[in-house]
């Protein structure tokens, strides 16, 4: 959907990729307490694709989007789970706007 331009919100270019991640925590700036280093986390699909991404080793995602993820997930058990959400709210809001147009 983001890649052909059918996304809820406009790509703009250079357009990013990937809302799953999951990982430990390297550094975190000292007034955030919510995570220190060490803390296994994931992201929650809640953000712009067109001001961050989570393509690569190192990423860096907005506070509200980094959730500690239960011990008993794997990471990528972590970094997937939240997508069946988002992939219901992408299709429930296309299908809505193609009602309506």
């Amino acid at each position: 959907m983001w890649r052909n331009d059918k996304y809820v919100e406009p790509v703009e270019i250079p357009g990013r990729l990937g809302y799953e991640a999951a990982g430990v925590v390297m550094l975190w700036a000292k007034m955030l307490l919510t995570f220190v280093a060490g803390d296994a986390v994931s992201t929650i699909p809640a953000f712009s694709l067109n001001r961050y991404f989570t393509y690569g080793e190192v990423i860096l995602a907005p506070v509200h989007a980094v959730v500690k993820h239960p011990e008993s997930l794997s990471f990528v058990e972590a970094a997937s789970i939240w997508m069946m959400f988002l992939t219901a709210y992408g299709r429930t809001h296309l299908r809505r706007s193609s009602e309506s147009g």
